[in-house]
């Protein structure tokens, strides 16, 4: 995707979604690039639309992409303040017996901010906490940067 250049985004991975007809996985990474692409144009229709179609076709080629389109529909939820709604999904991914990735992590943390807009302080305690030793737990993981750190602390 070129840096804010989103609608030559949009006719090059249009473009290119012609040569990887057949190849699902590839398929889906174009398709994933214009969803974003119509996410960072505030196309809300086209991105929505778009991304059920790429959550349908992801369950069966790859339960990595399968999770983190699901993120992308729980944080459209979210913008669109359909805050339970968006917490169906986090609990979703929380529950796939997939490889905990970072869109779990990140899923974890939208979690919270749900629980923060419906000011259900007591799990929003709970949850930190909980956030809090799966990070000790999981130095590995690279996506957890010393800001993330201080920021749940």
């Amino acid at each position: 995707m070129l840096l804010g250049k989103f609608d030559e985004s949009l006719k090059g991975a249009f473009k290119s979604l012609d040569y990887f007809k057949g190849i699902q996985y590839t398929s889906l990474l174009v398709e994933e690039i214009i969803a974003l692409c119509y996410f960072f144009k505030a196309q809300w229709a086209e991105f929505s639309e778009l991304l059920e179609s790429m959550i349908k076709k992801a369950y069966s080629v790859n339960k990595k992409l399968y999770n983190r389109f699901l993120y992308f529909k729980a944080c459209y939820n979210f913008i669109e303040s359909d805050y339970s709604g968006c917490l169906e999904l986090l609990v979703e991914i929380g529950n796939n017996e997939f490889e905990r990735d970072e869109y779990y992590l990140f899923s974890r943390i939208l979690q919270i901010m749900c629980y923060m807009e419906t000011e259900n302080t007591e799990v929003v305690a709970s949850s930190l906490d909980s956030i809090e030793k799966y990070i000790s737990r999981n130095k590995s993981l690279t996506v957890i940067g010393a800001r993330l750190k201080v920021i749940i602390k």
